[in-house]
This record gives structure tokens, C-alpha cells and sequence, in this order.
């Protein structure tokens, strides 16, 4: 049997416990009350601004802008690569494709890994700089081409898109499509 001196001191600590737990599930209940309050005010304030038609325009033209954008990227994505195609059948002048498209050529190395692994693998030095459980590249390629290891240097065409295409394309100023105030008509698809 235990002494009354620890029978008190876990008394204690278990009133003690369960203070801090009280007064931690009353903090809870704040944090959802206040949450709950938010939530409220923040469906008000939206009830209103849905009533609003520059809210609703606003809110049309975000998913037009998102799709948009989305299309940018798709057609960029297919003029760098018909331009890259163009260029490594020898279809336009060096590098300028068309204007506003150019190709920028890099320099990058194509190897075999498994023929650079087994290469490495022939001198203790290099095993240790070029290799741990895979190859590192960038420490293979560094060594294989100072030592004349299995490596080739190949040029790889990419293309690039001028950021500016009016100027690129020799355009004074862009066309700005002025859209009508919301409410006195739908506005139409810009013509762009």
C-alpha cells in the first residue's frame, strides 16, 4: 500500500490533468464558435456580392482568363514544337524560324548508363566521384569527358518565343479591345 503523501500527489496531478483539459476543450469550443461566426459572415457577404453583376461578370471572365491561359500554353507549347521540327529539317534561316520564334542550341550528353556505370567501375577514383547506388550524372560527365570515357556530346535544338510578339512581329501598338460596362450588354469574346 502506498503512503497518503503520493496518494495526494496523484491526486493532484490528476486534478491538475484535468483542469488543463477542461480549460483546453473550452479553448476548442471558442476556436469553433469563432470558426462558425466566420463562416456565417463570410456566406453574407458572399450572398451580396453574388447579387452583384460585376461580381457575376468577374467571375465569368476569371474562367475565361483560366481557360485562356491554358490555351496560351497549349499553343505555345505546339509553335516550339513545329518551330524545333522546322529547324532540324532545315525548313527555315539558321536559327530565326519565323519572326517572334528562334531556336536556341545546347549543348547536352548522351551516353549509355549502364556502359558508363561498367566504365567507372574500372578505377577505384572514379567509383567514389561518379557512382554511389546510381550514376551522378553531372560527376560522370565531368570525368568521362576529360578522360575520354563512353560519352557523346549532341546538340539538342529548343525553341524559344520572343516575349513581346507585337515588336517581334513588327507591330506598333497593340489592338486593345475595349469591353461594355457590365449590365448594358453581355460582353462578346474579345477578338483575339
Amino acid at each position: 500500500m502506498l503512503s497518503k503523501p503520493i496518494d495526494k500527489i496523484r491526486e493532484r496531478a490528476a486534478e491538475d490533468a484535468q483542469m488543463a483539459l477542461s480549460a483546453d476543450v473550452s479553448e476548442l469550443r471558442w476556436t469553433r464558435s469563432v470558426i462558425a461566426q466566420t463562416m456565417t459572415r463570410i456566406n453574407e457577404i458572399a450572398g451580396h456580392l453574388e447579387a452583384d453583376p460585376l461580381y457575376a461578370e468577374m467571375k465569368e471572365l476569371q474562367g475565361v482568363l483560366s481557360d485562356r491561359k491554358a490555351e496560351e500554353r497549349n499553343q505555345a507549347l505546339l509553335v516550339r514544337k513545329e518551330a524545333v521540327a522546322a529547324y532540324e529539317v532545315g525548313l527555315c534561316d539558321g536559327k530565326k524560324v519565323v519572326p517572334g520564334v528562334s531556336i536556341r542550341v545546347s549543348k547536352r550528353f548522351k551516353y549509355d548508363v549502364a556502359e558508363a556505370l561498367a566504365w567507372c567501375a574500372k578505377d577505384e577514383l572514379m567509383v567514389k566521384s561518379c557512382t554511389q547506388t546510381v550514376l551522378k550524372s553531372k560527376e560522370y560527365e565531368a570525368v568521362a569527358v576529360a578522360l575520354g570515357g563512353p560519352i557523346e556530346e549532341v546538340e539538342i535544338a529548343s525553341a524559344a518565343i520572343a516575349k513581346d510578339l507585337d515588336k517581334a512581329l513588327g507591330w506598333r501598338e497593340a489592338r486593345i479591345v475595349q469591353l461594355p460596362p457590365a449590365g448594358e450588354t453581355k460582353a462578346e469574346e474579345p477578338p483575339f
